[in-house]
């Protein structure tokens, strides 16, 4: 009887900590905003003319050319996917993801596909406990068909089951150059989650 007793203790214990613990499969939305760092895309791109004045009106030349600002911006993604717990503290995931510069919304707009790992900590607090993801995948500027490896990194804290929130490092590298996406840049930045 004792040790029955001691089977059905054990099994609700581990059944209680599984319940509070917020690594659970599921499809989730997140949403992200920060400050776009490294090689950034541009605000825009303007024909500017050069008046170059010869010794005689004969050798004048009048040079055009496309003058690229570039631009830091603040970046914002929006990212829906589904997660699959393999044990009380690791995940897999993969999600569908737009990210964008503000100032550019067309040229900047890139649709990502990645897959990752997301761990997830005994709770430290309630029902609050700590993630860390890493996340690499494949996508395209939508602009002109380049082709992009994206990648993030993130920490942050579960606040029970479904909402989460932290800091995120989500940046693109562009596979070929494009005058107005930048080669390789990122988002340093705040992003909220939910899972359903």
């Amino acid at each position: 009887m004792k040790r029955l007793f001691f089977i059905l203790c054990t099994l609700l214990l581990c059944e209680g900590l599984y319940a509070q613990n917020a690594n659970r499969s599921g499809s989730f939305i997140e949403l992200a905003g920060g400050a776009t760092v490294g090689n950034s895309p541009v605000q825009s791109g303007t024909i500017v003319s050069d008046f170059h004045p010869g010794s005689d009106n004969n050798d004048a030349v009048i040079d055009l050319y496309r003058k690229i600002e570039k631009t830091g911006g603040a970046g914002l993604s929006i990212g829906v996917g589904y997660r699959w717990a393999t044990s009380i503290h690791f995940a897999f995931e993969v999600k569908l993801q737009a990210v964008a510069n503000t100032t550019d919304f067309t040229k900047t707009m890139a649709l990502n596909i990645k897959p990752g790992i997301r761990y997830t900590s005994r709770e430290i607090s309630g029902s609050t406990s700590l993630y860390a993801n890493a996340n690499i995948g494949l996508g395209t500027f939508l602009d002109n068909s380049t082709m992009s490896v994206p990648y993030e990194v993130g920490v942050g804290f579960n606040f029970g089951n479904h909402i989460s929130a932290g800091l995120i490092w989500d940046a693109q590298y562009a596979l070929s150059k494009h005058e107005y996406h930048g080669k390789h840049y990122g988002m340093f930045g705040i992003r909220l989650g939910y899972k359903f």
